[in-house]
């Protein structure tokens, strides 16, 4: 850490740095944690560990701010730590839409990373946002000489592929309904809140944010939220999701469809 004098800073720019100072230790401790209880990380040698830990960056977004553009060259993996963030396309129309919320604490870019392709879509915070850099050459020369590291890599981009899949097919088979308890659930399974703790999402979230997520109107999903207020099981005002009923939001979630 680099040392600031104090006799050539004013006292507020030097509290202002050194706060600064103390709030990335915190927050390259908090990466640290996470990594230590991944398997591709905690299988890689000491060495490459440390070379990794040692080429972190972290960089803060304010809301709705583009981390990386559809189409560029993005040659990064990230950490998500804190906020939320968007998956997000940009049709020929210039028109946006949310494919997904990323879940905290988990990497992510992998496969443009690995293969060397231009992102598909726009990385965007939702709400202020801050993420873990780590390049990618030496990500991905870390992997190169440790094969049990690459295996967990593998099989957690498989896992994402087959969710992927999962979730298209839901999308394409199961009533509006159905799908929107599953996406509320999902959320909640991302933020990892305790059952016993469940009163509404962490997330800001409104129901443009949810017609994208779903692939439908607004008045659509307007209308599905009025029957889940109607029904106690949850209630959608001022971007917040309060949620009355889990095991009845589960029990939905169980059915293709819903009526």
């Amino acid at each position: 850490m680099h040392h600031i004098q104090q006799n050539s800073l004013s006292p507020n720019l030097y509290f202002k740095r050194q706060t600064v100072l103390s709030k990335n230790i915190v927050f390259m401790n908090q990466v640290k944690e996470i990594l230590n209880k991944k398997s591709y990380f905690y299988l890689l040698d000491k060495k490459d560990q440390d070379m990794l830990i040692q080429n972190i960056k972290i960089k803060n977004y304010s809301n709705n701010q583009i981390i990386a553009h559809q189409n560029s060259d993005f040659n990064n993996i990230f950490i998500f730590l804190e906020g939320s963030i968007k998956v997000r396309w940009t049709t020929d129309g210039d028109k946006s839409l949310t494919e997904t919320f990323l879940i905290n604490s988990e990497i992510y870019n992998i496969i443009p990373v690995v293969t060397e392709e231009k992102l598909i879509y726009n990385y965007t915070s939702h709400g202020k946002s801050k993420i873990a850099i780590i390049p990618g050459d030496i990500f991905c020369e870390a992997l190169k000489r440790n094969y049990e590291a690459t295996y967990q890599i593998l099989k957690l981009v498989s896992q994402r592929f087959n969710h992927l899949l999962k979730k298209n097919y839901q999308r394409h088979n199961f009533s509006l309904k159905v799908n929107l308890a599953l996406e509320i659930l999902k959320l909640i399974e991302n933020y990892q809140i305790e059952q016993n703790q469940i009163s509404s999402l962490p997330i800001r979230i409104n129901q443009e944010n949810l017609a994208e997520l779903l692939n439908t109107t607004r008045q659509k999903i307007n209308k599905e939220l009025n029957w889940f207020a109607q029904e106690n099981i949850l209630y959608a005002r001022y971007n917040k999701i309060e949620i009355l009923d889990y095991n009845k939001l589960v029990d939905i979630s169980k059915y293709q469809h819903y009526n």
